[in-house]
């Protein structure tokens, strides 16, 4: 290989072959670096489930590259030099390799062991193929429903008709306009009614690439606004499911309510929640404040000012 002109950076959420990094790419000049680094699972602390899904794509995707023809410099997460974070591991390869510049795409975003979630049952997409399979099966099978059944909850079945699509989103095996044009054409062939349509493709461009482009054209200051002034780290059910509750977010949705009632009166899609609160009695709201309390001191199914009952259980009425 000649002198290496280009060396294309590739993350483990960039799986796109399509991938602008990648205009004017020339095999005889430059190459694909990817990494498997144990920092991207711990710095922001990852499920075993999401380690295992990003893995596993990054090395089929390598297996496409080559396929393709794109020379490629691939480390290992056990790799005997492997530096450990996505930094160091470039900067030690930048310097063996000595490319002319690097390019890439503006970034997204056992060894494991004590990380949550399990292995035994991790079917999401890996490959480019099966996310266009996965896609089909949402398309065929579950979207003419999905505009009733979205938001359904069944015990033991944790799928129902969601669509299953987000990871394959986020690893870019599936580009948005290709799944929006899918439900498009469900619709236009009498496949699919337009309630499901309209509302998973806005669940898609209205809440998934809005909040994106909202992320990404607002930050890094983005990350220091809170607003909402939250300061708690997250509760170890948030991570492990392990509550006798049926669900904890009850509580807490209505307690972030409470306690943000001022602020979310005006806002349009808030308000009636907003006067929803207010017809709860001031015994109401104690119980949901000290409910609330004792699932941030970590003290889950235990019955605390008027038990479960006395804050999931007057939602029913609301």
């Amino acid at each position: 290989m000649a002198d290496l002109r280009h060396l294309i950076v590739v993350l483990g959420d960039q799986l796109d072959l399509d991938a602008t990094a990648f205009d004017g790419f020339d095999a005889t000049v430059d190459a694909v670096w990817m990494a498997e680094v144990a920092e991207e699972s711990t710095h922001v602390w990852s499920g075993k489930p999401r380690t295992a899904l990003f893995l596993a794509a990054m090395r089929h995707f390598a297996l496409a590259l080559k396929g393709a023809g794109r020379p490629l410099h691939y480390t290992r997460l056990d790799a005997p030099d492997n530096a450990g974070s996505l930094p160091a591991q470039l900067l030690s390869d930048v310097q063996r390799l000595r490319p002319a510049a690097l390019v890439m795409t503006a970034p997204g975003d056992s060894r494991f062991a004590s990380h949550p979630g399990r292995l035994d049952s991790c079917a999401w997409p890996e490959t480019r193929a099966q996310a266009l399979q996965a896609m089909q099966a949402f398309i065929i099978e579950r979207l003419p429903l999905f505009g009733r059944y979205q938001d359904a909850m069944w015990p033991g079945d944790p799928w129902l008709y969601h669509a299953h699509l987000s990871a394959a989103l986020n690893l870019k095996l599936l580009n948005p306009r290709e799944v929006v044009a899918q439900a498009q054409a469900a619709y236009h062939d009498g496949q699919a009614p337009l309630a499901s349509v309209e509302g998973f493709i806005r669940q898609i461009l209205g809440w998934r690439e809005y909040v994106r482009g909202v992320y990404w054209t607002q930050m890094p200051g983005y990350l220091e606004r809170n607003a909402l002034g939250a300061t708690e780290d997250l509760p170890a059910w948030y991570w492990t499911g392990a509550t006798d509750m049926a669900c904890p977010f009850t509580t807490l949705y209505w307690d972030f309510l409470l306690r943000h009632q001022a602020l979310l009166a005006s806002n349009p899609r808030m308000a009636l929640q907003v006067k929803n609160v207010a017809r709860l009695t001031d015994a109401q709201q104690q119980a949901v404040r000290a409910r609330a309390e004792a699932l941030r001191r970590g003290e889950v199914g235990e019955a605390t000012g008027g038990g479960a009952e006395g804050a999931e259980g007057l939602f029913a009425h609301v």
